[in-house]
C-alpha cells in the first residue's frame, strides 16, 4: 500500500504492480483526493479483513497496525481503522435481513 499511497509516483509506474480493478479504484481515489486536498477535508479510511477464524494471527494483526499507520501518515487529516471480521461476524451479517417496506 505504500506504493499506491505515494502521490509522487505516476499511474504508469503503479499500473503493473496491482490488479487492474484495484488500480482503477485507486486512480479514482487519488484524483478525487488531490482535487479535494486544497479544501482541507477530514478523511476516514476503513479496511475490512475477513477470516475464517475468530481472530487473525499475530503477523496479520501486525500488518494491519502498520497499514493503519502508513495510511494515516500518507494522507493529510486522515484517520485509519482496520476491522477483522471472523466467522461469527460474517455469519451474523449473512443472517441479517435487509430492511424493507411493505406497502398495503
Amino acid at each position: 500500500m505504500r506504493n499506491i499511497l505515494d502521490f509522487t509516483k505516476n499511474d504508469n509506474v503503479l499500473q503493473g504492480l496491482y490488479s487492474e480493478k484495484l488500480f482503477q479504484r485507486f486512480s479514482i481515489f487519488r484524483r478525487v483526493y488531490l482535487e479535494l486536498t486544497p479544501k482541507f477535508p477530514n478523511l476516514r479510511v476503513d479496511y475490512y479483513y475477513a477470516t475464517k477464524g475468530q481472530q487473525p494471527n499475530s503477523i496479520v494483526a501486525d500488518k494491519a497496525i502498520a497499514l493503519e499507520k502508513d495510511t494515516a501518515g500518507a494522507l493529510t487529516s486522515c484517520t485509519a481503522g482496520f476491522h477483522f471480521l471472523g466467522a461469527r461476524s460474517l455469519l451474523e451479517l449473512a443472517r441479517k435481513l435487509p430492511s424493507s417496506t411493505l406497502n398495503v
